[in-house]
């Protein structure tokens, strides 16, 4: 019976396709990389004087912080749909 456990796991990671998979297999480092990403632009965008000093380099900053955000959750969003579809 234990030998049929492993069995039915790995059956059920199956169920995706070998491109579903290797997505599913690569979300979590994208997930990482887009928190550093937003914690190094929040960081960025604490400096008071950044505004005075460079506006070019806060606006940059704050369109891509808005961009890293919407891509985490559409990221964490299709993290959660490939691991359901994977234990249905």
């Amino acid at each position: 019976e234990r030998g049929s456990a492993p069995a039915a796991a790995k059956k059920e990671r199956r169920q995706l396709s070998y491109k579903l998979q290797y997505e599913l297999d690569n979300l979590p480092d994208k997930i990482v990389k887009l928190e550093q990403e937003i914690k190094l632009l929040e960081d960025i965008l604490a400096d008071p004087d950044l505004y005075a000093r460079d506006k070019e380099a806060f606006e940059n900053a704050g369109a891509r912080l808005a961009g890293a955000r919407d891509e985490l959750d559409k990221t964490e969003n299709r993290w959660l749909e490939l691991t359901q579809a994977a234990e249905a």
